[in-house]
């Protein structure tokens, strides 16, 4: 329902909302990005314990890790941010 939610003031353009959503949406994809590279290294630094991912849920990660770090670096560095944030409007 947030993804909808988001996805529905994005379609709209509501300027408040944006600013909001897109802020949301770099915070989520970044944590999300966070705490995968902070798993999958941990599982990597700690070679003596048993290891928390096993290999179908590393394959499972990847797709994941891409996808969140893709919404990042748009949401981030989208086009026309210094347009959709000027104040001569």
């Amino acid at each position: 329902m947030i993804y909808a939610f988001s996805a529905f003031k994005l379609w709209v353009l509501d300027s408040w909302w944006y600013f909001i959503i897109r802020w949301g949406m770099i915070f989520s994809s970044g944590s999300t990005l966070a705490k995968i590279i902070i798993g999958l290294s941990a599982d990597y630094l700690v070679p003596s314990g048993p290891s928390m991912f096993n290999d179908a849920t590393k394959l499972v990660l990847i797709p994941v890790l891409a996808w969140n770090l893709l919404v990042f670096c748009y949401f981030a560095m989208m086009p026309d941010v210094a347009k959709a944030y000027d104040s001569n409007d």
